[in-house]
């Protein structure tokens, strides 16, 4: 099948479209996915399951291949994100492309509604994020606006090659993007019918070359001959394909299309690269690893789904999506059902255009719909379910640009009706298309977001030399393993993703890390080390601890835990570290002051880059992004740091004052500098973070009370509050603070009314009563309150 060229009007549309996503491209990478997605391209290692090998590929190429370009394009998360941009904008070119082939009668009017419905799709916020950054998701709706527009040529044209072609790209589509074959079972039912059932048609230009043999033919018998054999060659050519001739011309294609899986064991035989997933070289593995194993198959995830929303509140999450946030406040959805009727009431074969739309559409709600499994309760968990609404809208998109296009299909063909009638149609779209990209701009503008690039860097420069960084957090995982195999920073550090080292197959992975002591195959529980058979051969984090610390190499980790471990918490403690957290042994926990001050340094390093002034702001970034998720992580470091020197401090203030020692020497001072500042820190998060913790109203109170029980005013005439520490947070002003000329009375005085102040907030906590030390609180505060009305 030969595609038609494209003029210089239709290549206007995508090549307008990616000016506006290279000016609004992303420089570094993003949340999610994108991270990890660029680290194994640049590795040429394995992404997680399916493996996405045409991604790896593809991005390889413009990573490493390419000459050194202008910023954002000098690294190769900007090129990876240059790649995606270009995908973005030629899946709009098809859609494009598509309403043009469903209304050819008028030129004008069709391009006018493939401009209108390529630029609703271009400049929906959901489409525009995945489309200025690494993901798969600008892949993914390139292949299926290529297979919906080949489905659309092939119900035009009936060619029997765009249907062969049209399953080597569904194949190619499942090397990316696995939700693709919800649009292919119709279509590939549909084509493999029509192959079976009708004839081809004949090409023009045979049947006029025949026509003229055969007149010729009358005085000449050779060319009798010639015209009967070409005749019957074109009565064989033209009639129905038998259906195993069928079958297997369709197969064939589509297994060709898979061919790039075939990268992911042939990459890990010659390149086997730590942190990259699965066994792909063994056949089991392989296949576990296509079929998305690990995560459950036909799932989005392998958590807990008994308490998740059901089918019908899944498609009105939808339906709300794309009329309020996606389609201009509800104009995308009534455009689409003014097209759908143009196409269902305007000629046979444009009633099967909209049929076949309609079934791909419906195949794709229905299905993926019922297996979905993410709870949508979670902000983050609604933006990631969200991101797979991106290929049916670009059906409604099509039906949308069909409202416009199919104006040419009625019946007035007066010459100013046609005048009128086209001038509208680009006055429509044009408006409709300004409108979108105007509303949108702002929030999808990501050329200076640095977030991810800044927070996994804070969080590898801090590590001590030759560190094992066990990480759990996907945020943090993705964008470590970027920023360590892609840009190199801190080679040194080896980097460990802990929810992978829960696999069986990881046993294949350890000899990738000879520096690393594994003391069993796998990670595994405590509880599951003594219950479960299968967990025999895995490994505690207490013996991974024992293995690797005793070699002098420091383990910090970075996330959550991923199981409690009781015999770990006894031997070891971790402590907070920046962004992560060091494991040391009980007994060579650091010095208050020692751990106080290295936290003062480390947040100071960090404060050029991140601070409270420069955290993604919650309006722009909402909770369901990813970036939103780095403002929270700050924010537990500052609660989790500060609680912690609390903690020591108070602890060696109270055996000096046993000891009658307290108040003699600087050591002294030093100590209840670090209780002032870490109540500084908490200060801080409770004036700016408007989702902090109730331990953190706790400790605060607890720092004052500690302050008005020690008679600090004997060591400090005032707070003695360093500028460095300050510092730390930038130009920010917390009115609490004490302040001569606002608070009356000395700062003592201060820091007992602060005291009450903030456990009276923390009892008003709606998480309070589940702290364990609600009750002791309520009653000194109760009892303390009391008094002092009295």
């Amino acid at each position: 099948m030969r595609m038609p060229p494209m003029d210089l009007a239709d290549l206007s549309v995508p090549l307008a479209v990616l000016a506006v996503y290279l000016r609004t491209l992303s420089p570094g990478i993003v949340g999610g996915d994108s991270g990890e997605l660029v680290a194994e391209a640049c590795r040429l290692g394995t992404a997680h399951p399916p493996g996405y090998p045409t991604f790896t590929l593809l991005t390889y190429v413009v990573t490493k291949v390419l000459p050194d370009l202008p910023a954002p394009l000098d690294t190769p998360a900007g090129r990876a994100n240059a790649l995606s941009a270009a995908f973005g904008a030629f899946a709009c070119y098809f859609i494009h492309a598509s309403v043009r082939l469903c209304f050819p009668e008028d030129a004008a009017s069709s391009f006018a509604g493939g401009v209108l419905a390529a630029g609703l799709y271009a400049f929906c916020p959901l489409v525009w994020q995945y489309s200025v950054s690494a993901e798969v998701f600008a892949f993914n709706n390139f292949f299926s606006a290529l297979t919906v527009y080949l489905l659309l040529r092939f119900i035009k044209t009936r060619e029997r090659s765009c249907g062969y072609l049209g399953a080597f790209v569904c194949g190619l589509a499942m090397t990316n993007q696995h939700t693709s074959i919800l649009f292919q079972i119709p279509i590939a039912i549909f084509v493999l019918y029509s192959l079976i059932t009708e004839p081809a048609p004949a090409p023009a230009a045979t049947r006029n070359g025949n026509a003229r043999t055969l007149g010729k033919s009358k005085s000449k018998v050779k060319r009798k001959k010639e015209s009967v054999v070409s005749v019957a060659a074109e009565s064989s050519a033209s009639r129905p394909v038998p259906v195993a001739e069928a079958c297997l011309k369709l197969g064939g294609a589509y297994l060709a299309g898979l061919m790039p899986y075939a990268y992911l064991p042939v990459a890990a035989y010659l390149n086997h690269v730590p942190g990259s997933w699965g066994d792909v070289l063994s056949l089991m593995g392989f296949f576990r690893h296509l079929a998305r194993s690990d995560y459950g198959t036909f799932q989005l995830y392998s958590g807990e789904d008994s308490k998740t929303e059901g089918f019908v509140e899944r498609c009105k999450l939808m339906a709300q999506d794309l009329s309020f946030t996606q389609g201009l406040h509800g104009v995308l959805p009534v455009l689409a059902a003014i097209g759908f009727m143009f196409l269902a009431w305007t000629g046979r074969r444009k009633r099967v255009m909209g049929f076949m739309l309609t079934a791909a559409l419906a195949t794709y709600v229905c299905v993926f719909h019922t297996l979905a499994n993410l709870p949508l309760a979670s902000p983050l968990l609604y933006g990631v379910h969200q991101r797979f609404w991106m290929q049916p809208m670009i059906i409604f998109c099509i039906f949308a640009g069909a409202s416009v296009a199919g104006a040419s299909a009625l019946t007035f063909d007066s010459p100013v009706w046609r005048t009128l009638r086209r001038a509208g149609s680009f006055a429509v779209a044009v408006s409709v298309v300004l409108m979108q990209l105007r509303r949108n701009f702002a929030m999808s503008d990501q050329s200076g977001n640095y977030i991810f690039r800044d927070h996994s860097r804070n969080f590898l420069e801090h590590l001590e030399e030759d560190a094992i960084a066990l990480i759990n957090w996907d945020q943090l995982w993705t964008s470590v393993r970027y920023t360590q195999q892609c840009e190199d920073v801190r080679p040194d550090v080896t980097s460990i993703n802990l929810s992978m080292m829960t696999y069986k197959w990881f046993e294949t992975k350890k000899h990738l890390y000879p520096d690393v002591v594994f003391p069993g195959d796998f990670y595994a529980s405590e509880r599951a080390r003594a219950t479960d058979p299968k967990k025999k051969s895995g490994f505690t984090l207490l013996e991974f601890a024992k293995a690797n610390l005793g070699g002098k190499r420091p383990i910090f980790i970075g996330g959550a835990m991923n199981y409690r471990e009781e015999y770990f918490e006894t031997a070891y403690a971790m402590v907070p570290y920046g962004y992560g957290k060091k494991v040391v042994p009980h007994p060579d926990q650091p010095p208050p002051v020692e751990f106080w001050e290295d936290t003062v340094r480390i947040f100071r390093d960090i404060a050029r880059t991140q601070s409270p002034g420069s955290l993604p702001d919650l309006a722009r970034w909402g909770e369901d992004t990813w970036e939103s998720t780095v403002a929270r992580m700050y924010w537990d470091a500052i609660v989790d740091v500060a609680a912690a020197a609390l903690d020591s401090a108070i602890s060696s203030i109270r055996s000096r004052t046993e000891a009658g020692v307290v108040g003699e020497s600087d050591g002294d001072a030093a100590l209840f500098r670090v209780v002032l500042e870490a109540s500084y820190f908490f200060e801080v998060a409770t004036t700016l973070d408007p989702e902090v913790d109730a331990s953190a109203f706790k400790n605060l109170g607890l720092a004052h009370m500690e302050m008005v029980k020690s008679n600090i005013k004997t060591i400090f005439a005032e707070p003695p509050l360093r500028p460095e520490t300050a510092r730390i947070f930038g130009n920010v002003t917390v009115d609490a603070w004490y302040n001569p000329g606002v608070h009356a009375g000395s700062w003592l005085d201060w820091s007992s009314n602060r005291f009450l102040s903030a456990w009276g907030a923390f009892l008003a906590h709606p998480q309070a009563p589940q702290d364990g030390q609600y009750q002791t609180v309520k009653q000194i505060h109760e009892r303390l309150t009391s008094k002092l009305g009295s």
